[in-house]
């Protein structure tokens, strides 16, 4: 250390860094060393301590940077319904999907939390921590009073309006789908090709004399091997199950014994989720073919070629027919015929409908707005940031979310209640409001009942 006076600059300088041997004056330079320690941990110390200060700055102004404006909505006749974010750790949970019931929406998390959000007012209802983090799971499915999700190999059944854990199961093998319940059973696809039928009265039962794991097996109804991976869940009318597997075959079971009462193979892999529309069956399959078939003999009514496969489930909406095939756009068909209304190039997914325009988003995740009568694009709104998408078929509420867990709601403006699609009978009833004139006119046309 006595030897060294000064360090070379970078070439091109004409500066030079020149040290006081430690020997000259070992006292001074030692406590001029010391304080410099001193200086350079308090600077780091507060670095580290800003760290955390400056995520949340910016994390919070994540949630207001990626909301279009108002003017913006203004354009299209839309108005945000309501914003929320769902339960998540801020630092390394992420959102992964949306799920839609009769009046609540779900957000699944990669860390395993479950939010339960009210979808109309976007009030949160509750939040469930169900998995591990970075658990495999599938969106939620729903019975009368529950909601089921699987997360790694647990599936569990909550309470719809508390989120209380009303059971959960030990699977014994790595499912490949999400489940789907009707009244008796409850269905999963696994990995090895298995469709196994679950007894919901008998899970119950185990679970309340706490019986489950250790005897777990006594809840399987059935199994049927298709010998290739299941992708797409399965689906009942209470008289059938139907389910697709890789191996290019849809079946059709009885729930109770698995009796096969018919089956019909396409060209390529069935991996989109099977859609029941009235007596039909809408199955699109990779082969680039949207087929509708009738349900109780498994008869093809009539087929449509895109050109594209197709990976997402097509969407009803009264006799309109929403197909997006891989990088295909969106085809509208008529349910009943399978004709072509018209089709829109750009667009990436399906989001809602009105019964005077489409929603969609395209691969920039723009939201999109069309005329359900003609096609024709309306206008673009900028919603980059929101890269989930629920594609909705049950209301006319469009549903975004972001990674970190920010959730918006949009309608028309003018409509303040939701449509029901899926289910008319919900929709509320709004009194019949008679102008006084016509009421006292009506009212003197009555008969009097005392004449």
């Amino acid at each position: 250390m006595s030897g060294i006076r000064h360090l070379r600059p970078f070439r091109g300088s004409r500066m030079k860094w020149k040290f006081r041997p430690l020997t000259a004056n070992c006292e001074s330079g030692r406590s001029s060393l010391l304080r410099s320690a001193a200086l350079f941990s308090l600077a780091a110390m507060a670095m580290v301590l800003a760290a955390p200060q400056a995520a949340w700055a910016q994390r919070l102004s994540s949630y207001q940077d990626p909301l279009p404006r108002q003017s913006q909505l203004d354009r299209f006749n839309l108005t945000r319904a309501w914003i929320g974010t769902a339960t998540l750790d801020a630092g390394r949970d992420r959102l992964l999907s949306l799920s839609l019931d009769d009046d609540k929406l779900y957000a699944q998390s990669s860390n395993g939390v479950l939010t339960a959000f009210d979808s109309a007012n976007g009030k949160r209802a509750w939040a469930a921590q169900l998995g591990r983090r970075d658990e495999v799971t599938f969106p939620c499915a729903f019975n009368e009073d529950q909601v089921l999700v699987v997360y790694g190999m647990t599936l569990f059944a909550l309470e719809k309006e508390t989120g209380n854990i009303r059971w959960k199961l030990r699977l014994s093998n790595f499912p490949s789908t999400g489940p789907y319940a009707d009244a008796a059973n409850l269905y999963i696809g696994f990995l090895d090709g298995t469709m196994v039928a679950f007894d919901l009265r008998k899970i119950e039962e185990l679970y309340r004399k706490s019986m489950l794991p250790q005897w777990s097996y006594l809840t399987i109804r059935w199994r049927y091997d298709t010998n290739r991976k299941i992708l797409a869940p399965a689906t009942s009318t209470g008289g059938l199950v139907f389910f697709a597997s890789t191996n290019r075959n849809l079946y059709a079971v009885t729930p109770d014994t698995r009796d096969l009462m018919f089956q019909l193979e396409t060209d390529a892999p069935i991996v989109a989720p099977i859609v029941q529309h009235r007596d039909t069956l809408l199955v699109a399959s990779q082969d680039s073919r949207l087929y509708s078939i009738n349900l109780l003999n498994g008869t093809v009514l009539w087929q449509f070629v895109t050109g594209s496969p197709i990976s997402q489930s097509p969407q009803v909406i009264e006799d309109d027919l929403f197909l997006v095939p891989d990088r295909g756009g969106m085809h509208l068909l008529s349910a009943t015929s399978g004709k072509q209304k018209w089709r829109r190039p750009e667009v990436a997914a399906f989001l809602a409908a009105t019964p005077s325009a489409v929603y969609a988003s395209d691969r920039q995740d723009n939201l999109l707005v069309i005329s359900r009568a003609n096609g024709a694009l309306l206008g673009i709104i900028p919603l980059d940031a929101f890269t989930l998408k629920l594609s909705n078929d049950r209301t006319d509420r469009i549903y975004v979310g972001t990674r970190d867990g920010l959730i918006m709601c949009l309608h028309e403006r003018d409509r303040n209640d939701p449509i029901f699609y899926k289910y008319p009978e919900r929709q509320p009833l709004l009194p019949v409001i008679v102008p006084e004139d016509e009421a006292d006119d009506e009212a003197m046309d009555e008969p009097s009942p005392f004449e």
